[in-house]
């Protein structure tokens, strides 16, 4: 059991580490054998729980997380990056504008007028 989370629901323990370690770079398979399932057999109980992929989960919440960094803090798109696990910015901002619809610059000029 993980600590500081009373659910044994697999699902919710996933997303419970998931956030614990939204600054990593997670697979499935870390994912999966943190709540001793198989990769298939977690990914389709979590798609039925929640409507989606563990990972795809998993990039909404660091998206998230971006969100609230670019928003409250005064960090370069590239520290927002590293402290999300990504090694590579421009990696990063793929996923951002793909999963937010704006680019993290365009974001940021948005946010702190």
């Amino acid at each position: 059991s993980i600590k500081g989370i009373q659910s044994s629901d697999p699902v919710d323990l996933s997303i419970f580490y998931m956030q614990q370690n939204v600054n990593k770079c997670l697979k499935i398979e870390d994912i999966a054998a943190q709540v001793n399932l198989s990769e298939s057999h977690l990914s389709k109980l979590f798609r039925n729980k929640t409507g989606s992929s563990p990972i795809d989960y998993f990039i909404n919440l660091k998206m998230q997380e971006a969100i609230r960094l670019l928003t409250n803090k005064s960090l370069r798109i590239k520290e927002v990056a590293f402290k999300l696990g990504y090694s590579d910015q421009y990696y990063f901002t793929r996923i951002f504008t793909k999963q937010i619809g704006t680019s993290p610059a365009s974001f940021i000029k948005t946010s702190r007028r």
